[in-house]
């Protein structure tokens, strides 16, 4: 679909209304649509359709801006993440890495090459053990009771809020979603019961060595009342709530990344070459890899057209008229994909292209990939995203070669229909160096 709508702006224009369904649909083309009218508190709202209804127990990612505290809220979280992945703390972030990359290695050491393995599965565990460990703030392995139950359901959950819903665009048929409805509200139920239980085990530490540490520091500033535990609400919500926004895109991302890299092996080649002779540590902050990092951010725009606003009330934008309860289609993929104002060649690949005349990263123009939406209401986990991105892609790197043996789809970058571009399965062969 993002390809069709930005085909369509070659007609009508980067901003134009359509109907979907019996929905008013607006779509947002080009960056300067986009930056205007996502930093308008009329376009801050979340879609009331059958899928947002669902996630009703949620206080805080998919709610409207209506609530006096809802600022503070996404300040906090913006700070508490930003600072978390500075400072010494960050620690505990690569302590809890070091452990799912460990589970992570002995997957892929067991592997039958022969025949090619699926990498999403283990991918997956290992990377939302670690956004498990840093939300619900004690240390759980990949491996456990917990994780294996909690992150398969989320992924049930958001398969099932992320779909094509026909209620969605046609209300008048929600009565023939109810099934599916009521099954995804009793998944979210029973995850918020086990996402308690956890919260219930963490003690507060004022070191900080938690995510969720960090946010209720930003929202409990000294002076106000000091937070009791078992979690205050709001605090609860907030930390679920980055987990839940974390469980399928960092997982997508990765597995683009690999994907990318198997298939231009002279990129990995090189990358790995440039990584060989430093430590960990010193790889997540090398030029290379975070502009191999941000150019899989921008050639994959995992999820192309945002999360779905919603107008809140009338207004006019450049003179044109636009409706209250109308959804809101930001195509991400014209800003990050098509926009050769910004990128030379924007449907290539080049593993170097965030890299300036100096050889340093190139800060500036990374800011132009849009992956993590944009505006009031742009991802308040982009930094700790990045981070985890970094330390997987160098660690998987450094020590294994990838290679593909064969993939679903017509085309090798095919992907899942769906909300997110997750790719196509494919069959990946995973050589240990020597």
């Amino acid at each position: 679909m993002p390809e069709q709508l930005y085909d369509l702006s070659k007609t009508y224009g980067d901003i134009y209304q359509l109907s979907f369904g019996q929905r008013t649909v607006l779509v947002l083309n080009s960056r300067e649509i986009i930056d205007e009218l996502l930093n308008r508190w009329e376009v801050c709202g979340r879609p009331n359709t059958a899928s947002s209804r669902i996630i009703e127990t949620s206080k805080f990612a998919f709610r409207s801006p209506s609530s006096p505290r809802w600022a503070d809220f996404r300040k906090a979280a913006v700070r508490a993440t930003n600072n978390f992945t500075k400072s010494t703390n960050v620690n505990r972030l690569n302590e809890c890495m070091q452990e799912s990359t460990d589970y992570l290695f002995k997957q892929f050491d067991a592997w039958d090459n022969e025949k090619g393995e699926d990498l999403y599965e283990a991918l997956f565990y290992a990377i939302n053990s670690v956004s498990a460990s840093l939300s619900f703030g004690h240390t759980l392995q990949p491996d456990s009771e917990f994780i294996q139950l909690f992150v398969k359901q989320s992924a049930e959950f958001i398969t099932l809020i992320q779909g094509n819903n026909i209620a969605d665009i046609f209300p008048v048929l929600e009565p023939l979603t109810n099934g599916r409805i009521e099954k995804a509200r009793a998944l979210s139920n029973h995850l918020n019961h086990l996402a308690n239980l956890e919260f219930a085990k963490h003690e507060y530490s004022d070191s900080c060595q938690y995510l969720l540490d960090a946010i209720s520091d930003e929202l409990v500033k000294p002076g106000k009342e000091v937070p009791h535990w078992p979690l205050k609400e709001e605090i609860k919500y907030v930390a679920r709530d980055i987990f839940f926004a974390s469980t399928a895109t960092i997982t997508d991302n990765l597995l683009w990344a690999v994907k990318i890299l198997a298939k231009y092996q002279s990129a990995q080649t090189r990358l790995r070459d440039q990584l060989k002779d430093v430590d960990l540590d010193s790889a997540k902050e090398h030029p290379l890899l975070r502009s191999c990092v941000h150019e899989v951010l921008r050639f994959s725009t995992n999820i192309p057209l945002n999360l779905p606003h919603w107008t809140t009330s009338d207004f006019e934008h450049n003179g044109h008229f636009i409706p209250k309860d109308c959804l809101v289609f930001t195509n991400l993929y014209a800003v990050n994909s098509r926009d050769d104002k910004v990128f030379t060649n924007p449907q290539d690949f080049v593993i170097d292209r965030f890299i300036d005349e100096n050889g340093d990263f190139d800060y500036q123009l990374s800011t132009k990939v849009w992956t993590f939406g944009w505006g009031k209401r742009k991802c308040v986990g982009e930094t700790l995203a990045k981070l985890e991105l970094y330390s997987f892609l160098a660690s998987i790197i450094m020590r294994y070669q990838i290679d593909y043996k064969w993939y679903d789809g017509d085309s090798y970058f095919d992907n899942l229909d769906g909300f997110s571009r997750r790719p196509k399965p494919c069959g990946f062969t995973i050589t240990k160096l020597t």
